[in-house]
């Protein structure tokens, strides 16, 4: 059981998982033939932002005189690049296929044996689990312990997919209201943001765009909490889906990883040979009513507060003052010009699959509104080929150009020296894959515990520009967190 946007996928039918580029790309074949043969089903999953990388790295080493080797796809996500017979796992008939080595791949290409899972991949038994790939830090390293954990043996040996797809028969309606724990307080931080790093790295990035190698980052960290609620990770995902309902909504959870997501942002949405793609960029907090302080009324006769009266009303909210931050951010010349340069981004990489002339900007710095901030939202659309499919657009796409900057390969290197960790699923893609449509979520706002943890994470960020100002920017950080509730910092 699955839950993407508005509905909860029941009835899973086949799995598939990709641990390299070759078993990634192999995966996606699977499922764009599944589609172009107008098969009954949904795929929903991730996309980690790791296989982003690989996937650009692979972008752009085809413009070049020849392909990227192995050495350089390692760079980018840390996991060994092995080749497999892209070819024979497109055309096996077989539902599922579980693999130890190549030569059992081989096996079960020749057999075309039917299983229940399908793994586009292998585990080799002479590699040296201590070359893999570094995990994130266990309850006994972020709380200080030097003594050994038992269960942190069993957290560093695992290794995550780079891609997760499960297939489905069934949906319907989810109704994620949960009042019973409306007031309970959810987390406790177990690993804060870390300030001191934040301005040690935001200097750095000041040089880089000083410099000329990039003109915006999205530079992140990672909290860690611990849940104070003795419930499952899908009574959470329903606390938390109540107190903000976003569009774009998942809940995952396999043998890896539990995923919480109440992503606001579309990375794409695929449709009778049409894209669209919503850059969220440019942010400012909501403003609520302080203590005696009288309420005022507000009914200023603009285009702008008609828009604002169709919010929905939320209980403490100033509406003078919000609209007067709503208004602040929609005319900001720092966020619209964080907003422009991803926009630009994106029709640069529209540009590379869509017709001659279909790529357009259909909306520029519209406003959301979410319980705790407003963000800033542009709409770029174009037509593609008929013969397009999910593969080509993750190709050029992903990772998406909102969580990495610009110009994209650059920064995301610059990225990777800065931050020292893997993003995981968050900052990757979480969608869903069918007949009709395919839409993809850029998972910000998104929890995440790797089951042999017992620890959620966090990650949040935010576009340092060069008019960007340290303190500024760690507080959008804080203000990112706050629907959470009661985490203070």
């Amino acid at each position: 059981m699955f839950v993407f946007g508005d509905y909860i996928y029941t009835d899973s039918k086949r799995i598939l998982q990709a641990f390299s580029y070759d078993e990634v790309i192999a995966c996606l074949r699977i499922m764009q033939n599944h589609t172009k043969r107008k098969k009954k089903g949904y795929f929903v999953g991730y996309l980690t932002y790791e296989c982003g990388l690989l996937l650009q790295d692979s972008y752009y080493g085809m413009q070049g005189s020849k392909n990227l080797d192995s050495k350089q796809l390692e760079r980018s996500a840390g996991f060994k690049v092995q080749t497999i017979e892209n070819q024979a796992i497109e055309n096996l008939d077989s539902k599922t296929c579980h693999t130890e080595t190549l030569v059992e791949v081989s096996k079960v290409l020749e057999s075309k044996k039917d299983f229940s899972t399908f793994t586009a991949t292998h585990t080799c038994k002479n590699v040296d689990s201590k070359k893999s790939a570094p995990q994130c830090p266990t309850p006994a390293q972020v709380k200080g312990n030097t003594e050994s954990n038992p269960s942190t043996n069993k957290t560093n040996n695992i290794k995550e997919p780079l891609l997760y797809f499960e297939l489905f028969l069934k949906r319907k309606k989810f109704k994620p209201i949960q009042k019973k724990y409306q007031k309970n307080k959810l987390f406790e931080i177990v690993k804060p943001l870390d300030k001191k790093r934040y301005k040690l790295d935001f200097s750095r990035i000041k040089e880089n765009i000083e410099q000329g190698h990039t003109y915006q980052v999205n530079y992140t960290q990672e909290i860690l909490l611990s849940p104070l609620l003795k419930k499952d990770s899908f009574t959470y995902f329903k606390i938390l889906s109540s107190r903000q309902n976003t569009a774009y909504k998942a809940y995952i959870t396999n043998k890896h990883v539990e995923i919480l997501s109440l992503s606001p942002e579309l990375f794409f949405h695929y449709k009778n040979h049409t894209i669209t793609t919503q850059p969220m960029k440019g942010t400012i907090k909501r403003a609520f009513i302080e203590k005696n302080k009288i309420k005022n009324e507000v009914k200023p006769n603009l285009k702008l507060y008609k828009q604002y009266k169709k919010i929905p009303k939320i209980k403490g909210i100033d509406r003078v003052r919000d609209f007067s931050n709503l208004k602040t951010l929609h005319y900001d010349s720092k966020n619209r010009s964080e907003n422009v340069m991803i926009v630009d981004l994106l029709r640069n990489d529209l540009s590379r699959i869509g017709l001659q002339g279909s790529v357009s900007v259909k909306e520029l710095f519209a406003i959301r509104t979410y319980p705790t901030l407003h963000q800033m939202v542009s709409t770029i659309q174009a037509k593609l080929p008929k013969h397009y499919g999910i593969i080509e657009i993750l190709k050029a796409l992903f990772p998406c150009g909102s969580i990495t900057g610009a110009p994209k390969y650059k920064t995301t290197h610059i990225i990777s020296e800065l931050e020292q960790r893997k993003r995981g699923v968050y900052c990757g893609a979480i969608g869903m894959i069918s007949k009709k449509e395919c839409i993809m979520s850029v998972p910000i706002r998104t929890l995440y515990k790797p089951k042999q943890e017992v620890y959620y994470h966090y990650g949040v960020g935010s576009g340092v520009v060069w008019e960007s100002l340290a303190e500024e920017e760690f507080s959008e950080l804080q203000l990112k967190c706050r629907f959470l509730s009661d985490i203070n910092f």
